[in-house]
Order: structure tokens, then C-alpha cells, then sequence
């Protein structure tokens, strides 16, 4: 075993640190955390816990060591602490056990294998930020090194510019993963015994011949290297694999799928008789009622269905090998009576393998073999063995467009289709109810699970969960892997949000720093300080210069404890006068009472840019960070490269892996209202994560998962779809030989210079040799710029393709593409567009594909050139991409661009799946759980008859809580399952469960009626406390229940009668009195809690008290006036309030308008802020219709009557009483 030792020790650390340490360190400290949480640590847990920005360590220690058991907790962790600093200084040595359990890890995850001979030499790798999950992958590369710098040592080959060994390993690796590891070192054990006779070029030759897929593989190719030289060998090799332009048959199709290194070996397996049943159906002999199948009339196919049906029905129809091939015979005649054309033998070995095997099964299909009609023959027998198919498309143009353009063949079987892309929920049940086979794409499919799953819409009906076809499944699973779908949540009141939107947009705007030099902590503590009256110990120094750290330690502790200030440094009371102040300081330092309570009323009465309703402070807090960055974020994007604005001031999020709208997501952390204020833009709220599935558990739920892709990935992509959903794969040959020829690619430095080589190119190939081309771009930004560039040269064939609405007009529906013309799109025409091409430009060449950029991954880079050469047709492809500097330039070889690209990938993969089982998995255990709670809820006040107002708004803010505690949780999912019970259920979660599984419905046993007098109105309080907005609108209801006409009808009907018999009050009344102080406790609270946006509680506690007033039967008693006055209160305060928002607005306007600049500015911002004044407005004047407006001299100035003679005529009003002061 060879092993470099400076390499492996590197290696060892590396593998020390991250398995051993890490663990341990986190171990300790959270044992000393917990020390800490004792009551009797409560001071020095604050210090260590809220302080930790300052350098207080010292002080800290000091406390610490007074306490042996907190010292012992202490001292380990430091130990740990200082063992990883001696590891990473290389201070101590790595021990041979150490080395021993690497090596024994390394075996472990495969890396050694009967294929190879040695361990790899280490050399310098580095495996920092590599987790150790990837480690075999990332250290096949270097095993291919060693491999291949013995077979040159042997064979003395001798590298030249072009023809390096890190290009022959990157294409030995794609050998390996095309063909699979042991041939890969079989064929380097062959050419390595050819020794001198063997060449760099050579070598060369054969592996880019076997990484393009031009030569197949097999193991008779590899012996028969010993009975021919090495150039004999390679001219018969381009011999063998030279394209054939004919189909190729069953037995050669089934042949290659055998010598594949990807198809699983349970498929292979039925390979014989799938080849045998393909023949029949291929050569016509498949016969029913002694008649062939493949003369059948429309109406003998339909005769066919409906015996096939009776079958079913007597049960003697069976999911066999025998019944499939007859059921495929007649549809592939029922293809050719409305097509034309018969299926080819690659999609019947499609359709056949994929019912074969009785497990998930991914395909790879290439581009232009025709997978949407393998999908409907494969839905086609699913629904006549009565199952129900789903099938999701990548978007929803094309669900609409497969399932209208298939109709007419599912017709031909009775079979109903269509799509679940309408908006109408009411279309969307029928599609699911009344059709065995819906296309759609995946989120429509989501929503309308959550829709039906949770919120119990019913939409999905008796549909189950058997099978569904997706298309791009790769793109789904993998590149789209941990996406997750969760239906918007908007939580009442967060538009209250906008002033820290808009401040802290001011603040980066008015920044001179660069928007990466911005200092982000200064904007967030300005934030903190006008969010909250608050004090930090910098400003605590400012008392005096020479203030110790431990007399700053005893003010803190002495305004914490005083009940002055809270842990975080906010004030927390009104009573910060000297005297107060003196009262909790002792005599050492009480010297400095005048000195802190000016710090404390000047923190306290300065004025605020930003006011946030107190329940949303701590929201505020956990994402400010987060916000800030994402504020100098949307200062540095440019629209049309990941977003565009739209002509109805929308912000549009463009998919990057597929180019399409995304017309229903927004991204989080307050990036997309930035971009909203950035374009002027109306403003949105944001949303939170409660109602919500993950695109591997929605897929998860489907008994069968079938996949069609045009490539399955590498290895590493194949294995993490294998573990995660259970699938096993195939790859289905080209029904003719590809002839595609890949371009030397261009590297272009700087934006220049790229346009003018792809100009250069295309005018090549367009004028010179009269073909068309493909150009594929990276972002919308870029491809205007390109047609920008060609436009006046091609001016009447260049098209233009960048939004998925915009019609594809130059090969739409059965036109094909002619010569000459140029089509420049984003990444959608990337995917799942049929360009057909004229016999004429197949002569000439064909399509060539430019793409100007490195995709991010190889499966990208595939599907777009396979646009090219579909169908056994010629085609080329092109990299001409752009990097942006000199040295990159000088420096820069595709290959290396690719590697880079390749490990990228590999720990983006496994980000997916560490992400989706710590955090993904986490998240819906804790939403399953929340669910059954939630559904109980619900069931509870559907039994009890709870008036539907009353259900929605308990629900609701059920439904709130449960977003705000995720929202809260969902950063640390790793650390709260680390603390469960039995059942796997979080602590922290039990705890939220437990608190609100403890609401009632409010329903008194002795009651049997159903209007809200029946129930115990303070339960349902009880539910809305903490929430504002919800409280106001149970009040709200409450309030104008109690005054219903038929209410105080019955009431006063029933006091009388009662009162005749007995001398005490109507418990009828006593009921509408328990709900009116339930609402009027209700405003008290929120009145209370939220002086600054209890606008609409005093408001509405006006009404309340104002329906209380006794006008007609004694107006002028002394309670009566009372309630005037509370009345008049209340509406003065709630104007003194609109009139705030009122400002606000009118002042947002002036704040966005100042920044704006960009040539996608709209004016929706401030017509929107005009709209929400005038709602301000119209709630003022309604006030003071009813309060009376304010009159001054200048109300009677007019033409006839002057300043003077207006004043006379005020000051006479005045002192006659018409006119008062306001009081």
C-alpha cells in the first residue's frame, strides 16, 4: 500500500478533526451550556451568553472558577479547544491508529476494489470542506493519476501541450463512468502490455472516441487489443463503430443496454424475452381472433378495449410479459392509423423494460427518440389495467400541450386525459375525478395535494397514489432536488415590516462603500437601537473613559436585575429618572446615576425611523441579517439575467437549469421586496413556510416512480437517486447512431470578445457552408446582447426565444427548420424543444448548437447539444464561452474549466443530500406532527357547530403559530432532533404541541344550540392571544354579534319573561354580556400590547361602545356620558394613529423615489402608497364626520369675506359655544 506521508497526514488530520473532534468539542460545550442554564449561573450565563461580542473572557474565567463543577465543564472544553489548535499547528503528531481507522474509512467507502491493484498515492490532495461521505469519489480522480502515469512510465509516453495527463484522467473518468471501472482498467491493463508500441496520441485517440460515445465497449473489443497492433486496432474500432444510418434492430439495441455500465442487473435480466416480444411486434405476427394486430380498423381496436376490459373484470387479465406485448401491438397501431408512422423498436424497449420491472425505474432516453410517446403508450396500459397515472412535465405550456396533442390516441381506448393547469379549482377536481390520466407540472401537482391533504378541499377525490412519469426527471430529482413547495402563508400584519425594508434600503443605497464593503453590522445595530430603546455596553464606556471592565459588569447586572433593562440591553420600563435610577446602583458607582439616566431618556425619546409591531420584533431580529445582505444583494443583480420585470410591474424569477418563468415563487429573506423597491414595484409581503412538501417526499409517495431524462448523470448522481428513492435504471441506445461532432471549443476573454467569435462562427456557418444555429445562453441579458449583435447581419432569419410564453414560431407544430436561420433562446430551448430539420440543411450539416456558457453541470451540457443531431441525423455543438480576466485567460484549458465544473458538482450533491436528511426530513416529520393537531383542531369545532367566522380565525392563527415556531426552529433542525423522545418527536416541538393542543372549542356541555352565545367565548381568547390582527377581528366579530337585532330581540323577550317569575337576570342577557367583555378585553389587550398599530382597535372599540349607548331611554345619564367619552377617545386616538400611517406613507413615497435610476422603473410603489393614504384618509374623515372637523379663521375666508372679517366671525362661533376647543 502506497501511501505519501506528508499527504497522509494532511489526510489524517483532515479526517481526525472531522470525525473525532468535532463531536467531542460540541459535546463539552453543550454540556457546559447546560451547567450554566442552572438557576445558580444565572448571571454568569447572561455574561456568556448575551455578551459574547465583547472581550469580557476574563471576567467570565473569574466567575467560572468560583464553581468547581462549572470550572471541570470549563477546563474539558478548553482542552478539546486546545487540542484541535495543537492538531491544526501540527504540534501533535498523527498516531498510527489514527492512520489505521482512515485507511479502514477509505476501504470502507469503496475506493479500493478488485479492480485496483494499489491504494492511491495521496500526494497533495486537499480534503478541507470535502465531506467524508465524498471522499471515495473525490479520490477516484487520483487513483486514475497513478494509473495512468504507470501505463506512461511503462509505455514512455511523453505528454504533449495538447495532450496532457490531467485531460487523459478526465476522460479516463468518463470512460469509467460510461462503461464502468473494471473495463476502464482493463483496457489500460491491455494498451499498458503494448508498451513502446503505444503513443500519447494514441491513447489519446481512443479514450475521446470512447468519452464521445463514438466506439461502444465490449469485452470482446478489449481481448481482441492482444491479436492486433495498436494502430490495427484503433482503424478497426472506427471500423466496427462507424455510424450506421439505419435503425438499428432489437437484437443490437438489447445487445448495448447488456454492455452498459448503468442499466441495473434486474432489468437486464428480461432483456430475452422483451427481445422476443419486440420482434413479434415488429415483424407483425402478433394476432388476435386470428386476425394481425397490426391491420386493425379504429373500430377493431375499440372491440379490442372492451374485451380487454370484460377480461378484467372476470380477472383473467394479469400483469404478464405476454398480455403486454399484445396491448402494446395494438396501440402502436392505433399510433400509426392517427400519426402515420409506427413506433420504433428503441421506445417499444422503452415501454416493455419499464413494465418489466416491478420497481421505480429511471431511463435515459435520448432527445429526439420520441419519449412522449412512450409515456402515453405506458399510460395507456397503466389505465387500462384500471390505475391512474400522473405525469409531470417540466412546465405547464407543455402538460397542456402533450395532453390536447394526445388526446385523440388515449380516445382510441376510451381513456380520458387532461391537465391540472388551470386556475379554477372547480376544473382542477374534474380533471382529477373524471380522467384516468392528468398531465401537469409538479407544483400544480403539489398544491393540489397540500390543498387536498390539509386543508381538506377535496380536489383530488378518490385519486391514489400509484403511478407517476416524469419527464426531466434528472433536472426534478437532482437539480431541483431539495426544492420544496409550500403554499404562501400570509401571516396578518407583515406589511407592518415595510419601515425595515425601507431603512435599511436606505441605508445600503446611501452607503459610499463598494456593495462589498458595506459594513453590514453597523446598518444592523442602527437598526436594533431605533427597533428598540436600547443600550449596548459601548455606549455604557461612554460614561466615563476610564470605566473598568468590572464596574461595567456591575451597572449591567445592576440595570438587569433593576428591571431596567432585559438581557438583550432593551429598556424595558418608563422609570428611568435619576431617583429610580440611584435606588438600584450601589455606593461605588451610584455617582453615575445623572450620567445613566440622560443615557437612558435620550435612548428613550429620540426619534425612530422604524416602527414594528411588537410581536414581530424577535421576527425582525432572527432575519435582520439575513435582510441586509440580501438589500446588497438586490443592489448588485441586473434584471434579465435571474429575474425580469415585467410590463405589469411584476418581479419574475427565471429558472436558471430550464429558463422558465416561475411566476409563483419569490424568493425569501426579503430579497424579492427589495427588488421591489429597487424598480419601483408594488410591494408584497412576505410569506413563511407552514403548509408544505418537499419534491422528494411528494415523489416518495407514489408507489412507482417512472423517469424519462435524456442523461442519467455520473455515477455520484445515479447513486443518490439509487439510496434515496429506490429506483433502479436503464439507458435506451439511439434508434440510429449519433453523428454529432463537437467543435474545439473557444474561450473568449472579456464580453468583446466573446461577441465577436460567436458572430465570427455564425457567420461562418450560416453564410459559408448554409446551415442554422442554435445559440443557448446563459441569461436573457445575454442573449439580447448576442441578437443585438447579429441583427443587422441576419436581420430576416434571426428569432429570438428568451420567455417561455413567447411562441417558438420557426419550428412550431409540424414546420421544420431551414437553412440559414438563427435561433437564440435561454435554456429553454435547452430542454424538451423538437427542432426538425429540412432534408436540405441535413445535407448540409445539420444543426449546430453554440453554447455560450459552462453549464454548471454535465447533464446541462448534454441536453443542450443534444439538441443537435436528434434521430440519426448530422449535428455539431460548440463551447464558446467567456471568463473575465487576463491571467484566467492565459491560464485556462476547457478541461480544467470542467474538472472545476465536475467537483462543484460533487459537493452540490452531496449538500442535496445532507440537506434533505437533516433538514428536510426534519422539517416534515415536524409539520406531520403539527398536522395531526391542527386536524383534530379541526375536527373539534366542526362537531362542536362553531360559527365558520369564528373556525377560520381559530384556525388561522393555528395555522400562524405553527409558521412563526418554524420559522424560529427550522436554521437548527440538526440540533432540536438531537434532543427527542421515544417517538422521534423533538422537545422543543412537544412543548408548542402541548400548548396548543390545550385550546377548546369553547362549547358548554349543557348547550345543544349553535350560535356564538352557546359557547364560552373567552376559550376562544385563548387562542388568538399574542396575535393582534386575529384578536380585532374575534372582537371584531364578537361585538357585532352581541348587537344583532335578533339577539337583543330574543334577549329582551326572554328578561321579560323570566323576570316575571323570578328576580334575577336572563341568562340570555348574561351570555351577550360574557361575549361583549370578551371583545372589549380583547381591544384591551391589543391596545395595550401595540401602542403604535392599535389603530384599528380603537376604532372598532368606538363601535362597540358606541352600541351601547342608551339614546332613546336615558341619554343623559351619567353612564351614558361616560361612554361618550370613551367613545370620542377611542376615535380620537385611532386618527392620531391613521394620521401616523397617513405620514408614513406619503414619506415611503419620497424614500423610494430617491434611489430610483434603472431604466425598469415603474410608479406602481407610489401609486400604491397614494392608495393606502387615501384609505388613511377616508378613515379620518370618517372620524370627524362623526367628531366634528376642526374650523380656523381661515375656514370663512372666501371672496366676500376677508382674513379680518374671517377672524371676527371665528371668535364670535367661539365665545357663543358653536365652536370648541378640541379637548
Amino acid at each position: 500500500m502506497m501511501l505519501d506521508n506528508i499527504a497522509l497526514k494532511q489526510a489524517v488530520k483532515t479526517f481526525v478533526l472531522e470525525t473525532e473532534y468535532s463531536d467531542l468539542l460540541n459535546e463539552r460545550l453543550e454540556n457546559l451550556h447546560k451547567e450554566l442554564k442552572k438557576p445558580e449561573h444565572e448571571n454568569i450565563y447572561r455574561f456568556w451568553n448575551g455578551l459574547d461580542a465583547r472581550p469580557l473572557e476574563n471576567e467570565v474565567k473569574e466567575m467560572i472558577e468560583k464553581d468547581n463543577t462549572l470550572k471541570m465543564h470549563y477546563d474539558l472544553w478548553n482542552e478539546v479547544k486546545l487540542k484541535i489548535l495543537q492538531y491544526e499547528l501540527d504540534q501533535i503528531d498523527v498516531t498510527e491508529d489514527a492512520k489505521e481507522k482512515f485507511i479502514a474509512y477509505i476501504r470502507k467507502e469503496g475506493v479500493m476494489s478488485e479492480c485496483c491493484r494499489e491504494f492511491v498515492p495521496i500526494n497533495s490532495m486537499r480534503f478541507e470542506g470535502i465531506p467524508l461521505t465524498e471522499w471515495s469519489y473525490f479520490l477516484k480522480e487520483h487513483y486514475w493519476i497513478v494509473q495512468l502515469t504507470h501505463l506512461a512510465n511503462t509505455c514512455c509516453l511523453k505528454w504533449s501541450k495538447d495532450e496532457s495527463l490531467d485531460d487523459a484522467t478526465y476522460y479516463i473518468r468518463s470512460v469509467e463512468n460510461i462503461f464502468g471501472k473494471c473495463k476502464a482498467n482493463a483496457l489500460l491493463d491491455k494498451i499498458k502490455a503494448k508498451e513502446k508500441e503505444v503513443n500519447a496520441g494514441q491513447l489519446f485517440d481512443i479514450l475521446l472516441n470512447l468519452h464521445k460515445q463514438k466506439w461502444n465497449l465490449y469485452e470482446e473489443d478489449i481481448r481482441s487489443l492482444e491479436r492486433f497492433s495498436m494502430q490495427e486496432w484503433i482503424v478497426k474500432m472506427g471500423e466496427k463503430y462507424k455510424p450506421i444510418l439505419e435503425e438499428l434492430k432489437i437484437e443490437q439495441l438489447t445487445q448495448i443496454v447488456e454492455n452498459d455500465n448503468i442499466s441495473s442487473e434486474e432489468i437486464i435480466k428480461h432483456l430475452p424475452e422483451i427481445r422476443t416480444a419486440i420482434q413479434k411486434i415488429s415483424n407483425q405476427t402478433i394476432l388476435y381472433n386470428q386476425k394481425p394486430v397490426a391491420l386493425f380498423t379504429a373500430h377493431e381496436i375499440k372491440e379490442w378495449v372492451k374485451t380487454f376490459r370484460s377480461n378484467m373484470n372476470n380477472k383473467t387479465m394479469g400483469h404478464y410479459l405476454r398480455t403486454y406485448e399484445e396491448m402494446l401491438a395494438v396501440i402502436d397501431r392505433a399510433i400509426e392509423l392517427k400519426r402515420g408512422f409506427r413506433l420504433r423498436d428503441t421506445q417499444r424497449l422503452s415501454v416493455l423494460v419499464l413494465l418489466a420491472n416491478k420497481r421505480s425505474t429511471l431511463a435515459q432516453v435520448s432527445t429526439g427518440e420520441g419519449k412522449s410517446l412512450i409515456v402515453v403508450a405506458l399510460s395507456i396500459i397503466k389505465a387500462l389495467f384500471r390505475e391512474k397515472v400522473d405525469i409531470v412535465t417540466s412546465s405547464p405550456v407543455l402538460a397542456k400541450r402533450d395532453s390536447e396533442l394526445n388526446r385523440d390516441i388515449y380516445g382510441m381506448f376510451d381513456i380520458n386525459v387532461s391537465h391540472n393547469c388551470s386556475e379554477n379549482i372547480e376544473e382542477r377536481k374534474e380533471a382529477y375525478s373524471m380522467h384516468q390520466v392528468v398531465y401537469g407540472d409538479l407544483a400544480n401537482f403539489q398544491r393540489d395535494y397540500l390543498l387536498d391533504r390539509f386543508y381538506g378541499k377535496n380536489i383530488l377525490g378518490d385519486r391514489d397514489f400509484m403511478n407517476v412519469f416524469v419527464d426531466e426527471v434528472d433536472s426534478m430529482l437532482l437539480d431541483k432536488g431539495n426544492n420544496m413547495l409550500y403554499l404562501s402563508h400570509d401571516i396578518p400584519g407583515m406589511d407592518k415590516l415595510e419601515s425595515v425594508y425601507l431603512f435599511i434600503w436606505q441605508m445600503v443605497n446611501s452607503s459610499e462603500e463598494s456593495p462589498e464593503d458595506i459594513d453590514t453590522k453597523m446598518i444592523k445595530l442602527e437598526i436594533l437601537s431605533n427597533l428598540y430603546n436600547s443600550i449596548s455596553p459601548d455606549d455604557l464606556m461612554k460614561l466615563d473613559t476610564d470605566l473598568t471592565s468590572r464596574k461595567l459588569n456591575i451597572i449591567w447586572n445592576c440595570l438587569v436585575d433593576g428591571g431596567i433593562l432585559n438581557d438583550e440591553g432593551h429598556i424595558i420600563t418608563d422609570n428611568i429618572d435619576s431617583a429610580n435610577v440611584e435606588k438600584i446602583l450601589p455606593s461605588e458607582i451610584v455617582h453615575y446615576k445623572h450620567r445613566l439616566s440622560f443615557l437612558l431618556t435620550e435612548r428613550v425619546n429620540r426619534q425612530k425611523h422604524i416602527k414594528v409591531p411588537n410581536y414581530l420584533k424577535k421576527f425582525v431580529e432572527r432575519h435582520l441579517s439575513g435582510w441586509i445582505v440580501n438589500a446588497i444583494n438586490a443592489l448588485s443583480m441586473v434584471p434579465g439575467q435571474s429575474y425580469v420585470v415585467e410590463d405589469n410591474a411584476s418581479i419574475i424569477i427565471i429558472d436558471k437549469d430550464t429558463g422558465a418563468d416561475q411566476r409563483s415563487s419569490q424568493w425569501d429573506e426579503a430579497l424579492h421586496q427589495f427588488l421591489q423597491l429597487k424598480h419601483g414595484c408594488k410591494l408584497s409581503m412576505q410569506s413563511l413556510k407552514a403548509v408544505f412538501v418537499s419534491n422528494v417526499t411528494y415523489f416518495k409517495k407514489y408507489k412507482l416512480l417512472y423517469g424519462l431524462t435524456g442523461t442519467l448523470g455520473s455515477q455520484r448522481e445515479r447513486n443518490l437517486l439509487k439510496d434515496i428513492h429506490k429506483v433502479a435504471f436503464v439507458t435506451i441506445p439511439t434508434a440510429k447512431s449519433k453523428q454529432f461532432k463537437e467543435y474545439n471549443p473557444i474561450i473568449s476573454r472579456g464580453y468583446g470578445m466573446w461577441l465577436r467569435n460567436i458572430k465570427t462562427e455564425v457567420n461562418k456557418l450560416v453564410n459559408e457552408e448554409q446551415r442554422s444555429v442554435l445559440i443557448i445562453c446563459d441569461t436573457i441579458n445575454d442573449a439580447e446582447s448576442i441578437y443585438n449583435t447579429l441583427k443587422a447581419n441576419f436581420a430576416n432569419n434571426i428569432h429570438i426565444y428568451t420567455r417561455d410564453y413567447h411562441e417558438f414560431d420557426v419550428v412550431q407544430s409540424s414546420k421544420q427548420l431551414q437553412q440559414g436561420q438563427i435561433i437564440i433562446a435561454t435554456n429553454l430551448a435547452g430542454r424538451g424543444t423538437d427542432i426538425r430539420i429540412t432534408d436540405a440543411l441535413k445535407q448540409n450539416g445539420g444543426l449546430h448548437v453554440i453554447l455560450t456558457y459552462l453549464p454548471d453541470n454535465i447533464r446541462i451540457e448534454e441536453q443542450a447539444f443534444g439538441r443537435a443531431a436528434r434521430s440519426g441525423d448530422e449535428g455539431s455543438g460548440q463551447l464558446i464561452i467567456m471568463v473575465s480576466s487576463r491571467r484566467q485567460y492565459s491560464r485556462s484549458k476547457i478541461l480544467e474549466l470542467k474538472k472545476k465544473r465536475d467537483q462543484n458538482e460533487l459537493y452540490r450533491i452531496s449538500d442535496i443530500r445532507t440537506y434533505y436528511e437533516k433538514t428536510i426530513q426534519a422539517e416534515e416529520m415536524c409539520f406531520e406532527q403539527f398536522k395531526q393537531v391542527y386536524e383534530k383542531h379541526r375536527k373539534n369545532l366542526d362537531a362542536a357547530d362553531v360559527p365558520s367566522e369564528v373556525k377560520t380565525i381559530l384556525l388561522q392563527n393555528c395555522l400562524d403559530q405553527w409558521a412563526f415556531w418554524l420559522d424560529e426552529y427550522s436554521g437548527f433542525m440538526e440540533d432540536i432532533m438531537k434532543d427527542c423522545d421515544e417517538r422521534k418527536v423533538p422537545t422543543l416541538l412537544k412543548k408548542f404541541l402541548s400548548r396548543i393542543s390545550k385550546f377548546t372549542t369553547g362549547k358548554r356541555d349543557e348547550e345543544e344550540g349553535t350560535s356564538t352565545l352557546d359557547f364560552d367565548t373567552k376559550s376562544w381568547k385563548v387562542w388568538v392571544e399574542g396575535n393582534p390582527l386575529q384578536m380585532v377581528k374575534l372582537a371584531n366579530y364578537l361585538s357585532k354579534t352581541c348587537f344583532k337585532k335578533s339577539f337583543k330581540q330574543k334577549a329582551i323577550s326572554l328578561h321579560v319573561k323570566v323576570s316575571t317569575l323570578y328576580l334575577f337576570e336572563c341568562p340570555f342577557e348574561a351570555k351577550i354580556r360574557a361575549a361583549y367583555g370578551t371583545a372589549m378585553s380583547l381591544y384591551d389587550d391589543v391596545i395595550k400590547t401595540e401602542p403604535q398599530f392599535s389603530e384599528a382597535a380603537y376604532y372598532f372599540r368606538a363601535y362597540a361602545l358606541m352600541k351601547k349607548i342608551e339614546y332613546e331611554e336615558t341619554p343623559q345619564s351619567k353612564e351614558n356620558m361616560q361612554k361618550i367619552e370613551d367613545f370620542k377617545r377611542d376615535l380620537r386616538e385611532a386618527v392620531r394613529l391613521f394620521e401616523d400611517h397617513y405620514t408614513s406613507a406619503v414619506q415611503a413615497i419620497g424614500v423610494v423615489n430617491k434611489f430610483k435610476g434603472n431604466q425598469f422603473w415603474n410608479e406602481e410603489y407610489k401609486a400604491q402608497k397614494e392608495t393606502i393614504s387615501q384609505f388613511y384618509e377616508s378613515f379620518i374623515r370618517s372620524v370627524q364626520d362623526i367628531l366634528g372637523h376642526a374650523v380656523t379663521p381661515s375656514t370663512f375666508v372666501s371672496d366676500e369675506i376677508n382674513e379680518e372679517v374671517a377672524e371676527l366671525i371665528f371668535m364670535q362661533l367661539r365665545e357663543n359655544g358653536v365652536i370648541t376647543r378640541p379637548e
